[in-house]
């Protein structure tokens, strides 16, 4: 469909989103829930620049952007827009276009009155100019959790989510505890922090005189400990974490350089887990995040590389640089 404004290139898929939401529930201790629908929205907005002449302070200076189906002001917006992103007129099949409720002749209006809300002053002390209608696209996905049904927005140019400050952590069952100690013991990290715990509670104890049992002996104390060291070692051998091995070569397609590659994704746990590989480029050594990109595949449980594989594309302007040369890439996880 052909918009009335500029919209931008894709950057993440849906998969993408579905996965930065897994990860984000599963931070706050869910795991169990059920992805019921995920939809592309493009919502439009006005941006634009403001100039605030307090009286009691400073002029205050900014940019910010009105959603110009709401109504409400968006200071993430502007930010978004200063990447290097791909301009396009025509938004992606089967998406939802979010109607236009506030006509840009009122936008001015509106603006300023949301300004001086915000800064607490009068409505003549703002200035609104520089107004531009943009379309951002959205992914809305909807989740079942076991207590709620919630709508997470994630936006598929960088990849930020809002809609799920309202779940709060849940508490951890035994079994999760398990899983989480198992993941601890994929790092050293992990393993001097745990192994220091458990020998500090073998070892320390809690002070004061001796209870007389047989356990408190130096000889049992240090048993003990080699038993704690054995069966760490032994458990970090049990179960791998879930990564990704990419591949792919740069090119010069005129004035722009073009990395094309695939990615073969392993998950090794006994549960279905979203893989990621976060792709960066260096530029004669330096790394250039604004060009980055991130490759996700929803794995099955014991999933192998060679039969979960997905290509990706990344496109940036060569600057006059030799693309071959100049540039360079690796993939690492998330």
């Amino acid at each position: 469909m052909i918009l009335d404004a500029p919209t931008y290139k894709l950057v993440l898929t849906p998969e993408a989103a579905m996965g930065i939401v897994q990860k984000e529930l599963a931070r706050r201790g869910w795991r169990k829930f059920e992805i019921e629908n995920v939809r592309l929205v493009y919502t439009p907005y006005y941006t634009f620049s403001f100039d605030v002449s307090a009286e009691t302070a400073g002029p205050i200076t900014g940019k910010a952007a009105l959603n110009a189906y709401t109504g409400d002001v968006d200071e993430f917006v502007p930010m978004l827009l200063e990447r290097p992103l791909d301009k396009l007129k025509k938004a992606e099949d089967n998406a939802e276009i979010e109607e236009t409720s506030v006509p840009k002749i009122e936008a001015k209006g509106a603006a300023r009155d949301k300004i001086a809300v915000q800064t607490a002053v009068k409505r003549d002390r703002v200035s609104v100019s520089a107004i531009n209608k943009v379309y951002i696209p959205y992914y809305r996905i909807w989740v079942n959790l076991p207590t709620q049904q919630l709508r997470a927005q994630v936006d598929a140019l960088v990849g930020s989510v809002v809609g799920l400050e309202g779940v709060h952590a849940k508490p951890k069952t035994f079994g999760e505890s398990a899983r989480d100690t198992v993941k601890k013991l994929a790092s050293p990290s992990g393993i001097a922090e745990l192994g220091g715990k458990a020998v500090g509670s073998i070892a320390g104890g809690k002070g004061g005189g001796s209870s007389g049992s047989p356990f408190e002996r130096k000889e049992f104390r240090w048993a003990g400990i080699g038993l704690v060291i054995l069966v760490l070692l032994y458990l970090t051998t049990m179960q791998g974490s879930p990564d990704a091995d990419c591949s792919g070569t740069i090119t010069q397609v005129g004035m722009e350089c073009k990395l094309e590659g695939e990615c073969g994704f392993n998950n090794p746990k006994a549960e279905q887990d979203y893989v990621t590989a976060h792709i960066t480029i260096y530029q004669k050594g330096i790394e250039r995040p604004e060009y980055g990109s991130i490759v996700g595949l929803l794995v099955d449980s014991k999933g192998k590389p060679d039969a979960w594989r997905k290509t990706f594309e990344v496109t940036w302007e060569s600057e006059g640089l030799d693309c071959e040369k100049d540039f360079s890439w690796k993939a690492g996880k998330i």
